[in-house]
């Protein structure tokens, strides 16, 4: 589903792509939309050759996707941009640092209740991924800005 929205929001158009993911066969609701999600860069599968459509996205997976559809530029010292906004910080993977402290400083993380605490590996809520997408929105101009206590705000 998460797919879908991103190919909703941004990835529209711009041809079909035949897909390689063993568990993405042609006739799969959502084929289009993650055809078109993997080549604009927003997402990709797994190693294993997979894309888990049915699987549940994690917060992490969710900004990972966000950061790298839209290129967004990555801080000087992404572990320090991190460290000044997240208390669990060590739960972010090594890899995943510059593409998260990217996200964060575009102001497109949202955390609720407590803005010091990113989860990336819990599960997001459609809630969620829904407002991180809206957020992705506003960084990139095609949406209005939105007033919430439970947006990380850029520093």
């Amino acid at each position: 589903q998460f797919a879908a929205q991103i190919y909703r929001a941004f990835a529209q158009g711009g041809g079909s792509r035949e897909l390689d993911y063993s568990d993405v066969p042609t006739n799969h609701p959502q084929y289009e939309a993650i055809g078109q999600v993997t080549k604009s860069g927003f997402m990709s599968g797994y190693p294993e050759g997979d894309f888990q459509p049915n699987n549940n996205v994690s917060k992490l997976e969710v900004l990972l996707a966000l950061a790298s559809g839209l290129n967004l530029a990555v801080p000087r010292d992404p572990e320090g941009v991190l460290q000044s906004y997240y208390k669990d910080v060590d739960q972010i993977p090594s890899w995943a640092v510059p593409k998260i402290a990217a996200a964060t400083e575009a102001g497109m993380v949202v955390n609720y209740s407590d803005l010091t605490v990113l989860s990336p590996n819990q599960s997001a809520t459609r809630a969620e991924a829904a407002a991180m997408l809206y957020q992705a929105l506003v960084s990139n101009g095609k949406a209005p800005e939105v007033t919430s206590e439970y947006i990380v705000q850029p520093q």
